[in-house]
């Protein structure tokens, strides 16, 4: 190496020709590998300075750092090869760095697993005496496989700070390490996530990181089908080229997924595939992974890591007893539905053991006032009553008035049976039509009155009759109320395709419409 006398010598102020500037260099060269004890090999390190194993090993005081510098310097393992000056000329300690010391160093920043630095320190008479005229600069690389080579060329150091000279270092020999690699980890993401609420969709993505020559893979994955139904499946793109897909199979609460490469192997991160469910109860579950292998082209097989898939439950809101995520009529007839159970269920807002019209006020009152506008709730045309809510408002009036929540659920009520009982009494066309055989008849009654459908055939003749009775004001629009036929004669025969007419008497009022059946 240039003008060093021999393997392990240091170079000293004598080496330096009159009229030189003092100045001598250390490159500090360091690779930190991955927390998980990955080691990075280090080549191309000089030989000339065998011997080095037997160089006294010291652990020093971290470099002081330079006010407003960086705060991570620091040594580790200083190797040695003549003795440390360690009083200055003026009496002061001096830094413990030998001119031509190798420093391997060790640091680390936040959220980095690897961090690459070449570090070049000189000593300059007169830069800095507070600082035992050391100066100091560094350079940092990262990456999972940070190297770091020093060419001399031509008596150049390339790659280190200000083109410094090949007799400026002296260099350990490190011995070669055994790269080790990351295992694979195949994973459900995202996780851990929210369930959402129930009805809704929650798509996950099966991925695999750290692969190495995959050209297969098998996976299956487990869910809780009290909480999820599995609705839809999708291989993803981490094989390359050609690929045999095996069709996804959900049995039971498992999805497997199953897929070969024709050609080409696969290395790296990607997705497997994505799962799509329907949250059936938006409550906490896992997602497990079992039975997962990966092939190489050889057909070797091996386990990677596993990360399952957490689900936590969702936030239930006061009033939501259907858990869909919103208070609205849909969780008023749920409550009605269920007047008078006793023992634990979500009808029972107030948990005091019964369901009763305490719960149904009290998720009334989660409404709010502005909530409470009929076009909000057009499921309530259909499943309720005004006699209902009438009658829940009786049973409400004899409640705590003074309590905020059935102030306004009573308000809601008040709203809603009004919005339940329509101005007029009117016949609406029929659905579906077209139809065969079977369609349903739906009408209005703005008063209670008694109700008659008549079916008719063009000629007149009456082909079917459905007294109906005495009826309650209300909207009998929803296939549960409206008038249903089957597309049948009063004798149970089934009638000719062609027009019919459907007409509805109400003792004072009489309305009639074209309907078809087409076969």
């Amino acid at each position: 190496m240039g003008n060093m006398a021999g393997p392990g010598r240091l170079r000293t102020a004598g080496d330096f020709e009159k009229g030189d500037l003092m100045k001598s260099y250390i490159v500090v060269l360091f690779l930190i590998a991955r927390v998980a004890s990955a080691q990075v090999a280090l080549p191309g390190l000089p030989d000339d300075t065998a011997g080095y194993e037997d160089w006294l090993k010291l652990n020093v005081q971290p470099i002081p750092p330079v006010p407003g510098g960086d705060p991570h310097r620091g040594t580790k393992n200083v190797y040695i090869n003549q003795t440390l000056e360690t009083i200055a000329p003026n009496g002061q300690q001096q830094f413990p760095y030998p001119d031509g010391t190798i420093v391997v160093k060790e640091a680390t920043r936040p959220n980095r697993d690897f961090i690459g630095l070449i570090a070049v320190m000189w000593k300059e008479a007169g830069s800095n005496p507070a600082f035992g005229d050391w100066r100091f600069e560094e350079y940092l690389r990262g990456a999972p496989d940070a190297e770091f080579h020093l060419a001399f060329e031509g008596g150049v150091c390339t790659g280190c700070h200000s083109g410094a000279a090949a007799t400026d270092f002296v260099f350990t020999q490190l011995e070669p390490r055994e790269v080790v690699k990351p295992a694979p980890v195949v994973r459900i993401t995202p996780s851990p996530v929210q369930s959402p609420y129930r009805g809704k969709q929650m798509t996950f993505t099966l991925d695999i990181a750290n692969g190495e020559n995959v050209v297969g893979y098998q996976a299956s994955v487990q869910f809780d089908t009290s909480a999820l139904r599995a609705v839809e499946t999708a291989y993803g793109d981490y094989l390359p080229g050609e690929v045999l897909f095996v069709p996804a199979s959900a049995e039971g609460g498992s999805v497997t997924f199953a897929a070969t490469a024709i050609s080409g192997v696969s290395n790296g991160d990607g997705t497997l595939a994505t799962l799509t469910f329907e949250v059936v109860e938006p409550q906490a579950s896992t997602l497990s992974l079992f039975d997962v292998v990966l092939t190489d082209r050889a057909g070797q097989t091996s386990s990677p890591r596993l990360e399952n898939g957490q689900i936590t439950a969702a936030v239930q809101l006061f009033g939501d007893v259907n858990r869909d995520g919103i208070v609205n009529v849909l969780d008023l007839v749920q409550v009605a539905n269920r007047f008078g159970q006793r023992g634990e269920h979500d009808a029972d807002v107030n948990e005091d053991g019964v369901v009763n019209i305490v719960d149904l006020v009290k998720v009334a009152g989660e409404f709010g006032n502005e909530a409470a506008a009929p076009s909000v709730h057009p499921q309530a045309l259909a499943m309720l009553a005004p006699a209902d809510v009438q009658r829940w408002l009786l049973e409400a009036r004899g409640l705590d008035l003074t309590d905020s929540t059935v102030q306004r659920g009573i308000r809601f009520l008040e709203q809603l049976a009004a919005a339940l009982t329509p101005k007029d009494t009117a016949l609406f066309p029929n659905y579906p039509n077209p139809f065969n055989p079977e369609t349903w008849i739906p009408y209005s009654l703005a008063k209670d009155a008694e109700v008659l459908i008549t079916i008719y055939d063009t000629k007149g003749t009456v082909v079917r009759r459905f007294d109906l009775g005495h009826q309650g004001a209300g909207y009998y629009t929803d296939r549960t109320r409206a008038a249903y036929w089957d597309g049948r004669n009063a004798n149970g025969e089934p009638v000719a395709s062609g027009v019919y007419l459907y007409q509805l008497w109400t003792g004072d009022f009489t309305a009639t419409r074209r309907m078809v059946i087409l076969k």
